[in-house]
């Protein structure tokens, strides 16, 4: 855990408010995680908890338990590919500096305890069917965001490269 953080949800979220400064005590410089190949089978695939802050997480396959983000702030996630799972955002500040864009999710989103607004962008992704997209765009978000049926070269070997389409290019995955 963070420095800043702590177990009582309205004292955090004080703590940020007025004290933004002690976000990036502990995370200086940007954390990155970028072109890695992921699995968990017990878990989520990459799991940022508790005031976990600045990073940027990029280029990745996620195989099996999605992405979390919870109460940190300064999240970059961009241009992963989520397989067999989606985007997990838990209990956010209201003024996170969070994005998620440009992402590919198997399934709708797993938001907990969010508030109205969520963090900077949240957009340009691709989601599996028509539904997933039209419940996360009445709720504010995901405008630029399509659907569609994905065509990977070989997932039944593991090879998960997109064989373009115009949806895929439309967002600029």
């Amino acid at each position: 855990r963070d420095r800043y953080w702590h177990p009582v949800k309205p004292t955090l979220d004080s703590i940020v408010e007025f004290h933004r400064d002690l976000v990036l005590l502990d995370a200086v410089k940007t954390v990155t995680i970028r072109n890695n190949r992921i699995r968990c089978d017990h878990g989520w695939d990459i799991d940022l908890d508790d005031g976990s802050s600045n990073y940027h997480i990029y280029n990745n396959l996620l195989l099996n338990g999605g992405l979390k983000l919870r109460e940190g702030c300064y999240r970059k996630v961009e241009n992963n590919i989520i397989i067999n799972n989606s985007f997990h955002p838990h209990v956010w500040f209201r003024n996170s500096g969070d994005t998620f864009v440009r992402n590919i999710v198997s399934t709708g989103y797993f938001p907990i305890l969010m508030p109205d607004v969520w963090g900077k962008e949240i957009d340009y992704n691709i989601f599996p069917d028509s539904i997933a997209l039209k419940k996360s765009q009445t709720a504010g978000r995901d405008h630029h965001s399509v659907y569609s049926r994905l065509v990977f070269k070989d997932p039944s070997n593991g090879d998960y490269q997109i064989i373009e389409n115009s949806e895929s290019s439309r967002i600029g995955f």
